[in-house]
């Protein structure tokens, strides 16, 4: 009899918890178990049937995944071994404890999701996001979603990567007010967007669209930003909030549909070559029209989850980093230049003016910077 058989015996622990607890170790092996405990293969079978009744929970008609993924799994099973080799009697309602506070951590996520429900926590990292950077959630992720047909036919200058970052329009300084006296009248000023949403795609080949800006609090594009929409360097929008909706996703889906025609006019793309379109997973990428939109042009549209997009979108992982610095730092130099060029008369209300204006500039500028060499232009280019 092996010493995890021997040991039980001794700590005078529950059969069926222990059972539970091999397979966890050893996950795949009922044998083993069998084996060690001196029991039938089939009362092993029939130990997890009744463990899983029992812990089996319904949301409405349909069953909430539980389960345990494989990091806690492995932590779970260290943490007995642990106690064990070191001859510390384990108790059967320690066991159940920790083995069901691991299934309840889950109970807890699923329900959460299922209802779009968001527990206040600590700062620091979101545990969702945690959680999904298991290396079991990622690979079960992929063998859900990936085939051959994905990628069959396509090449690299058909693959495209768009992804959306909010950038403060006053980057990382701090601003000095203006203080008034408690007797004068406070003097009304226009309500300026704090931020800015700018939606770049990226390329393997040498083409990109040119990024797609979202401006809060404006009805219409302001004129100052004429210049920039008439060179092709930025397409802009506008939105009570400044961030994607459906209505938003569907105009930048109609635009970026109209850039693949051009190209494929244009020889870049063959008429009938797949295109490879890489998303997050914002619910406005599921707004109605979307679909056949792209399947007008043969364009396949993946969408990470929404947890996993930091660690497996492009852009998240090799150019975001290194844009969020540029820009802080572009935008920062042209708001002190205007201070200094501007006169003492009506320079505050002339830089809120100006603000957009030089995040816009600001963001293109250091996406082109912070890029690959083959992709330093954005628009069309002649390869």
């Amino acid at each position: 009899m092996s010493i995890r058989a021997t040991l039980s015996q001794r700590i005078g622990a529950g059969l069926s918890l222990f059972v539970i607890a091999c397979l966890i170790a050893n996950p795949g092996h009922p044998t083993l178990a069998a084996r060690d405990y001196s029991i039938f293969t089939r009362k092993v079978y029939d130990i997890c049937k009744c463990w899983c009744r029992q812990i089996q929970c319904v949301e409405g008609h349909g069953r909430m995944p539980m389960y345990i993924t494989q990091e806690r799994q492995e932590a779970l099973t260290g943490e007995f071994l642990t106690k064990i080799r070191g001859h510390v009697d384990l108790s059967e309602e320690y066991m159940l404890e920790r083995i069901m506070q691991s299934r309840q951590d889950e109970l807890t996520t699923s329900t959460l999701r299922a209802r779009r429900l968001k527990l206040a926590g600590k700062c620091g990292v979101d545990p969702n996001r945690l959680r999904a950077q298991c290396w079991s959630n990622i690979k079960d992720w992929f063998r859900q979603i990936y085939s051959e047909d994905l990628i069959e036919d396509i090449r690299d200058r058909g693959v495209y990567n768009m992804n959306e970052t909010s950038l403060q329009i006053d980057g990382k300084q701090r601003i000095a007010k203006v203080k008034r006296m408690k007797s004068s009248p406070e003097k009304a000023v226009e309500r300026l967007g704090t931020h800015i949403t700018f939606c770049p795609t990226l390329s393997v080949g040498h083409r990109s669209p040119p990024p797609f800006v979202i401006l809060e609090k404006l009805v219409k594009v302001l004129a100052n930003l004429y210049d920039i929409v008439d060179s092709q360097q930025a397409v802009i929008h506008t939105s009570a909030s400044g961030f994607f909706n459906n209505e938003i996703f569907l105009d930048w889906t109609r635009y970026f549909v109209q850039w693949i025609q051009k190209q494929r006019e244009e020889k870049y793309l063959t008429d009938t070559e797949p295109i490879l379109l890489l998303l997050d997973g914002h619910y406005s990428r599921n707004a109605l029209g979307v679909k056949s939109l792209l399947e007008s042009q043969n364009i396949r549209a993946l969408t990470f989850p929404g947890q996993l997009t930091q660690i497996l979108q492009p852009m998240d992982v090799a150019v975001f980093g290194a844009f969020r610095y540029n820009y802080n730092k572009l935008v920062i130099k042209k708001l002190q230049d205007a201070r200094n060029n501007l006169t003492n008369a009506n320079k505050t209300s002339a830089i809120q003016v100006l603000k957009r204006l030089f995040s816009i500039e600001a963001a293109i500028d250091a996406f082109q910077q912070s890029t690959p060499s083959s992709n330093n232009s954005i628009g069309s280019v002649s390869v």
